[in-house]
């Protein structure tokens, strides 16, 4: 199997969605060979042109050599689609699957989907909703698929162990002014009561192991991404938060109370709805006993072995009515 994806910022950025992907499938006995387009890229001395021919080629020159069953792209954009249909003319035997976990709804990153969905064998994207059924009125074998947990990397036993500094910690890599702070602001000055923690604010992202610690000195963490209204839909933040062990925080408009119980997460419709719910769990020490049941609930439906396996049944079309999600 070939692993086509960035791999910006990797000292950094180590628990990345597409590294939980790759450790699942080796976890499930297959042979992965990893590819950074990005970096590879760059060797073309910024020329886009340049540094897509040389990603290209030098996935060319891997399959090449290994003849992969399998080709997994994680926002591989340095790949081109005439590559990849070099390859599939090549080896009709390996299947190509892009998997994308971006908010797909904004125009310019539909298009860039759909533009994939035409060169692989299949699409799988982390939301559900609109832009899903819309890839699929057109034609696309396209599918919803959670972001992975993988307890390597969550580091729960971090969370239990460590003194707490905070009560509700928000970390997004939004300007200042964003409106994504809107909540977490209006948390803040409804409950001064709490100790509640903003982060990553003007490109001062939190990143690397310092994250980690991060979620590990919170007693709960707030899920809240770019859109709350579309089905399924969250950033990678909801895997790093539930698989810490974080007492997790998210809007019930996010439809994940399909998967997740009321006792497994705190889920709200407003800040309203959610500081006395979120008092009372600091207060009374249930945030701790939520953020375990949390961990164990969704590493259990969405552990990083579980996902890489639902996506080759996808791919190679075998049953996924065993997965909860598989009807999406």
């Amino acid at each position: 199997m070939c692993s086509a994806g960035c791999c910006d910022r990797f000292e950094s950025f180590y628990y990345s969605f597409d590294k939980r992907f790759i450790n699942g499938f080796v976890r499930l006995g297959h042979s992965v060979v990893h590819l950074p387009d990005r970096d590879i890229a760059r060797q073309g001395l910024g020329i886009q042109r340049l540094g897509r021919m040389l990603a290209s080629r030098k996935l060319r020159a891997m399959a090449a050599a290994y003849r992969p069953h399998v080709i997994a792209l994680f926002h591989a954009d340095r790949i081109t689609n005439g590559t990849l249909a070099e390859i599939k003319q090549a080896y009709p035997e390996c299947r190509i699957i892009d998997i994308d976990c971006d908010l797909v709804e904004p125009p310019a990153r539909f298009a860039r989907v759909s533009a994939r969905s035409s060169a692989v064998h299949a699409t799988l994207i982390t939301s559900g909703g609109t832009a899903l059924e819309r890839l699929r009125v057109a034609g696309f074998r396209a599918g919803y698929v959670p972001n992975p947990t993988d307890e390597c990397i969550d580091l729960p036993g971090q969370s239990a162990a460590q003194e707490k500094t905070w009560d509700l910690v928000y970390v997004a890599s939004q300007n200042r002014k964003s409106s994504r702070w809107d909540l977490i602001r209006s948390i803040e000055s409804a409950a001064p009561d709490l100790r509640v923690g903003k982060f990553g604010a003007d490109k001062q992202r939190v990143l690397g192991r310092a994250y980690f610690d991060l979620l590990a000195a919170s007693k709960a963490a707030l899920n809240w991404s770019a859109r709350n209204d579309i089905p399924l839909y969250s950033s990678d933040r909801i895997a790093q938060l539930f698989g810490s062990g974080t007492c997790v925080c998210l809007p019930r408009s996010s439809g994940f109370d399909k998967f997740i119980d009321a006792g497994s997460a705190v889920f709200f419709a407003s800040d309203e709805d959610l500081v006395p719910r979120l008092r009372d769990a600091v207060q009374s020490g249930e945030w701790e006993e939520i953020g375990q049941a949390g961990r164990r609930r969704y590493t259990t439906l969405f552990n990083e072995t579980r996902v890489a396996q639902y996506v080759l049944d996808f791919l190679f079309e075998r049953p996924t009515n065993d997965y909860e999600w598989g009807d999406e």
